[in-house]
C-alpha cells in the first residue's frame, strides 16, 4: 500500500511539474520554459556547490591561460587573447 501511495505522488508532482512547464511554454515560449527547467534544476540540494566549484575551475584555467600567452611562458599562443582596450560594439 505504501509502495502505491509513493507511486502515486511521484506522477502527482511530475504532472504539476509539467503543467508549469507547458504553462510557461504556452505563454512566455522557450525562453519560459527554459526559465522554470532551470530554477527547478536550482532548487535541487547541491546544485549550486557543484556549479560554483565548476566554474570557478574553468575561471582558474583560463586566467592561467591568458596570463601564460601574455608573459610568453608558453610556447603555443594562448586559445583566448583578451583586447587592450576593451570590446567595441
Amino acid at each position: 500500500m505504501l509502495c502505491f501511495l509513493c507511486h502515486l505522488l511521484e506522477h502527482v508532482v511530475f504532472v504539476l511539474f509539467l503543467t508549469v512547464v507547458l504553462h510557461a511554454w504556452y505563454h512566455y515560449g522557450v525562453y519560459g520554459a527554459a526559465g522554470v527547467l532551470l530554477k527547478a534544476i536550482q532548487a535541487v540540494p547541491g546544485v549550486k556547490t557543484v556549479v560554483h566549484a565548476v566554474l570557478s575551475g574553468e575561471v582558474k584555467n583560463m586566467t592561467q591561460q591568458v596570463k601564460a600567452g601574455e608573459s610568453g611562458a608558453s610556447p603555443r599562443p594562448p586559445k583566448i587573447t583578451l583586447p587592450e582596450k576593451g570590446v567595441v560594439y
